[in-house]
């Protein structure tokens, strides 16, 4: 099977109708992110991709890699949810880290935590540049990031939107200058429920404490 751009699928596997049951392995190649987003930087992603199906679902095991990226997936998927055992992003020495529950039915609540290690956005991303500044003796450059951080979150996607997140950012830096904070967010549909924020983002202060969208806020 032929992906976008010079990417590609093969494998084998069987499907055994009467157990509802049967297993599939592909391996991918040359897989390039930029050719699926235009933002996503260019990849020649290679790996295996395993399926297998069982009457009560399907498992899902995904580990691609190229010269500095790679992508982990071990996902379970049932008809009333998707479990993320495990999803790695890594590139260079950044890492995100995920684990979680996902609802498919009523309410679809979910429940994730995650980790960011040395993770910088302008790897995976096309970020803006910051000009050049003659009095500080700077050419332009890209906008980069180094940031470390704990979050969880949990609510649900219906009949509106839930949002109940935690974060930490510890040990960061953007654009060269020091990162750190943290938070308590939490959103019911387009209402800002009572939250705190403390964010200092390279030489910038932000902070948040109480909510807004009802009368009483």
């Amino acid at each position: 099977i032929t992906l976008l751009k010079n990417g590609a699928l093969t494998g084998k596997g069987e499907f055994h109708p009467g157990d509802k049951a049967g297993r599939f392995d592909f391996d991918v190649t040359g897989l390039d992110l930029h050719a699926i987003h235009n933002e996503l930087k260019p990849t020649r992603l290679a790996g295996p991709l395993n399926v297998v199906l069982k009457p009560g679902g399907q498992d899902i095991l995904l580990k691609l890699q190229d010269a500095q990226y790679g992508i982990q997936a071990d996902v379970a998927v049932t008809p009333e949810q998707v479990t993320l055992k495990q999803v790695l992003l890594t590139a260079q020495k950044a890492r995100l880290e995920l684990a979680g529950t996902l609802g498919t039915v009523g309410a679809m609540e979910y429940a994730f935590k995650g980790k960011l290690a040395n993770f910088d956005p302008s790897l995976w991303l096309k970020t803006g540049k910051v000009p050049a500044d003659a009095k500080a003796g700077t050419a332009p450059h890209s906008i980069s990031a180094r940031i470390n951080m704990d979050f969880d979150t949990t609510g649900s996607l219906s009949p509106a939107l839930q949002v109940r997140l935690n974060f930490s950012i510890h040990d960061s830096s953007y654009d060269q200058l020091p990162m750190s904070g943290s938070g308590k967010l939490q959103l019911a549909g387009k209402r800002l429920l009572p939250s705190s924020l403390d964010l200092l983002v390279a030489g910038n202060q932000l902070q948040l404490k109480g909510a807004f969208g009802a009368p009483s806020d």
